[in-house]
């Protein structure tokens, strides 16, 4: 299992980094790829198939948030990367999939760790 941290939080180009921040970089193009084929499919009662991330501005900061976009083109979700908005934003390296309600509030449906190979398990499922 690796703790992997969302890169744009501390000033790098979107994508995340693996355990520290001098650490391996996976880059937005790949952790978009494995976020669409390996992780967000893993809540198919929430999130419809066909869905993908999308990266987001947050109040005049480019892409600071990972969206779930569906095929229709609404935000239906969101993924957070090494975060944990239901205990203060706390870096604990793990990836939640859910939706955002507010600026101040959160649901999280599943968190997942990643894997050496790209591959995500699901930790806790809350749904």
């Amino acid at each position: 299992m690796q703790k992997i941290y969302w890169g744009v939080n501390q000033g790098l180009p979107a994508g995340a980094f693996i355990e520290r921040i001098d650490g391996e970089f996976i880059p937005w193009t790949e952790l978009k790829k494995e976020l669409d084929e390996r992780a967000i499919i893993q809540c198919p009662r929430i999130i419809p198939p066909g869905s993908v991330v999308v990266l987001n501005p947050f109040h005049g900061k480019e892409n600071w948030v990972v969206d779930i976009q569906n095929q229709k083109g609404y935000i239906i979700g969101s993924v957070w990367i090494g975060g944990n908005p239901l205990n203060n934003w706390s870096q604990d390296g793990m990836v939640r999939i859910g939706k955002s309600v507010s600026d101040t509030e959160w649901t999280v449906y599943q968190t997942l760790a990643r894997y050496s190979d790209g591959s995500y398990r699901i930790i806790e499922s809350l749904v």
